[in-house]
Protein backbone atom coordinates (compact mmCIF):
# COMPACT_ATOMS: atom_id res chain seq x y z
CA UNK A 1 0.00 0.00 0.00
CA UNK A 2 3.24 2.04 0.54
CA UNK A 3 3.30 2.45 -3.09
CA UNK A 4 0.36 3.75 -3.84
CA UNK A 5 -0.48 6.02 -0.99
CA UNK A 6 3.38 6.95 0.25
CA UNK A 7 5.45 5.97 3.27
CA UNK A 8 3.22 8.84 5.35
CA UNK A 9 -0.81 7.58 4.51
CA UNK A 10 -2.05 7.77 7.78
CA UNK A 11 -4.28 4.91 9.09
CA UNK A 12 -7.63 7.02 7.74
CA UNK A 13 -6.47 7.01 4.14
CA UNK A 14 -5.15 3.79 4.24
CA UNK A 15 -8.94 2.52 5.80
CA UNK A 16 -10.44 4.75 2.90
CA UNK A 17 -8.20 2.78 -0.08
CA UNK A 18 -8.99 -1.04 1.15
CA UNK A 19 -11.51 -3.04 -0.41
CA UNK A 20 -12.39 -4.36 2.71
CA UNK A 21 -13.57 -1.14 4.24
CA UNK A 22 -16.05 -0.54 1.80
CA UNK A 23 -17.78 -4.16 2.03
CA UNK A 24 -21.49 -4.42 1.81
CA UNK A 25 -24.31 -7.12 1.85
CA UNK A 26 -25.33 -5.33 -1.69
CA UNK A 27 -21.78 -5.64 -3.22
CA UNK A 28 -22.08 -8.26 -6.41
CA UNK A 29 -20.61 -11.44 -7.01
CA UNK A 30 -16.84 -11.36 -6.20
CA UNK A 31 -14.73 -14.18 -7.32
CA UNK A 32 -10.58 -13.98 -6.18
CA UNK A 33 -7.94 -15.33 -7.91
CA UNK A 34 -4.36 -15.25 -6.23
CA UNK A 35 -0.77 -16.12 -6.37
CA UNK A 36 0.30 -17.59 -3.63
CA UNK A 37 3.85 -16.51 -4.58
CA UNK A 38 2.77 -13.04 -5.65
CA UNK A 39 5.35 -10.50 -4.39
CA UNK A 40 3.14 -7.62 -4.67
CA UNK A 41 0.20 -8.08 -3.25
CA UNK A 42 0.49 -10.74 -0.09
CA UNK A 43 -2.35 -13.61 -0.68
CA UNK A 44 -3.99 -13.08 3.04
CA UNK A 45 -4.97 -9.74 1.67
CA UNK A 46 -7.47 -11.54 -0.70
CA UNK A 47 -8.06 -14.33 2.86
CA UNK A 48 -9.24 -11.07 4.88
CA UNK A 49 -11.12 -9.79 1.97
CA UNK A 50 -13.11 -13.36 1.58
CA UNK A 51 -13.60 -13.51 5.19
CA UNK A 52 -15.33 -10.53 4.92
CA UNK A 53 -17.24 -11.09 1.89
CA UNK A 54 -18.55 -13.84 3.35
CA UNK A 55 -19.65 -12.55 6.37
CA UNK A 56 -21.50 -9.75 4.57
CA UNK A 57 -23.09 -12.76 2.87
CA UNK A 58 -21.62 -11.19 -0.32
CA UNK A 59 -21.61 -14.63 -2.80
CA UNK A 60 -17.80 -14.71 -3.23
CA UNK A 61 -14.96 -17.65 -4.28
CA UNK A 62 -11.47 -17.42 -3.56
CA UNK A 63 -9.29 -19.33 -5.77
CA UNK A 64 -5.20 -19.46 -4.72
CA UNK A 65 -2.74 -20.63 -7.45
CA UNK A 66 -0.30 -22.42 -5.51
CA UNK A 67 3.42 -21.05 -6.91
CA UNK A 68 1.46 -17.89 -9.10
CA UNK A 69 3.02 -14.84 -9.17
CA UNK A 70 0.97 -11.19 -9.85
CA UNK A 71 0.32 -9.78 -13.05
CA UNK A 72 0.66 -11.09 -16.59
CA UNK A 73 1.85 -14.46 -16.17
CA UNK A 74 0.58 -15.09 -12.28
CA UNK A 75 -0.67 -18.77 -13.50
CA UNK A 76 0.65 -21.84 -15.78
CA UNK A 77 -1.35 -23.06 -18.46
CA UNK A 78 -1.34 -26.34 -16.43
CA UNK A 79 -3.22 -24.49 -13.92
CA UNK A 80 -6.14 -23.90 -15.79
CA UNK A 81 -7.92 -27.23 -15.73
CA UNK A 82 -7.24 -27.23 -11.76
CA UNK A 83 -8.96 -23.64 -11.80
CA UNK A 84 -11.68 -24.99 -13.56
CA UNK A 85 -12.11 -28.45 -11.97
CA UNK A 86 -11.05 -27.34 -8.52
CA UNK A 87 -12.60 -26.60 -5.10
CA UNK A 88 -13.20 -22.90 -6.91
CA UNK A 89 -15.06 -24.07 -9.14
CA UNK A 90 -14.37 -20.86 -11.20
CA UNK A 91 -16.55 -21.82 -14.38
CA UNK A 92 -19.57 -22.79 -11.93
CA UNK A 93 -19.40 -19.37 -9.59
CA UNK A 94 -19.31 -17.21 -12.71
CA UNK A 95 -22.56 -18.76 -14.60
CA UNK A 96 -24.41 -19.06 -11.38
CA UNK A 97 -23.66 -15.21 -10.89
CA UNK A 98 -24.28 -13.78 -13.96
CA UNK A 99 -27.72 -15.83 -14.60
CA UNK A 100 -30.31 -13.10 -15.99
CA UNK A 101 -31.98 -11.36 -13.34
CA UNK A 102 -35.05 -11.65 -11.20
CA UNK A 103 -37.84 -10.42 -12.78
CA UNK A 104 -39.12 -6.77 -12.94
CA UNK A 105 -39.39 -5.63 -8.92
CA UNK A 106 -41.83 -2.69 -7.65
CA UNK A 107 -39.84 -0.47 -5.64
CA UNK A 108 -41.83 0.23 -1.90
CA UNK A 109 -39.88 3.80 -1.67
CA UNK A 110 -40.19 5.24 -5.60
CA UNK A 111 -43.02 3.12 -7.10
CA UNK A 112 -40.58 2.72 -9.91
CA UNK A 113 -40.81 -0.39 -11.40
CA UNK A 114 -37.59 -1.80 -12.64
CA UNK A 115 -34.93 -4.80 -12.95
CA UNK A 116 -32.47 -5.07 -10.45
CA UNK A 117 -29.01 -5.01 -12.13
CA UNK A 118 -26.53 -8.30 -12.05
CA UNK A 119 -22.74 -7.99 -11.91
CA UNK A 120 -19.65 -9.83 -11.07
CA UNK A 121 -16.60 -8.03 -9.42
CA UNK A 122 -13.45 -9.98 -10.56
CA UNK A 123 -10.54 -9.83 -8.80
CA UNK A 124 -7.22 -11.19 -10.14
Amino acid sequence: MEALLGPNASPALKAEASPITHVSADDPPTLSLHGTDDPLVASAQSVALHQVLTGAQVPNRLVTVEGGTHGRYWFRVSDAAALAAGPGRVAQFISAAVTPAPQLQHCPRTGDVRRPPRSLCIHI
